[in-house]
């Protein structure tokens, strides 16, 4: 995780992506450790197979009732729906790139020092209207 905030400082990008990479560590590290001790034994522990994944889900919402949670409710639908705006935003960035070289659709467009942009605004809203 350090590497990207080394590489967001190299290039003066906020370091967002940094911060996505630290969401699974987080999650792994309570699922995998905290809540096994919050519970006082390690038999509720998740495990590495399809088999011990569902005994966890099945265990959590029998000791927890999580998915009457209504921040649950209302995390679930915000975190697919986010992942269909930044696919749909991603899309839109991707095929709206100016065919200015090459690597068009490649990292290699994306220079600081370039003169001129390399995504169209306009393009895009042609391309969602």
């Amino acid at each position: 995780m350090l590497h990207q905030f080394e590489l967001a400082r190299s290039v003066q990008l906020q370091p967002y992506n940094a911060i996505a990479f630290f969401a699974p560590i987080t999650v792994f590290v309570s699922v995998f450790l905290i809540y096994p001790l919050g519970q006082f034994g390690w038999f509720f522990a998740l495990s590495f197979s399809v088999a011990a994944i569902f005994r966890f889900i099945l265990f959590f919402q029998g000791f927890h009732n999580w998915t009457l949670n209504p921040f649950h409710m209302m995390g679930v639908p915000g975190v697919l729906g986010a992942a269909l705006l930044y696919v749909i935003h991603g899309a839109t960035v991707e095929d709206t790139l100016f065919e200015d070289g090459d690597g068009a659709n490649t990292f290699c467009v994306f220079n600081p020092t370039q003169a001129e942009e390399t995504y169209s605004m306009v393009t895009a809203n042609r391309f969602w209207s």
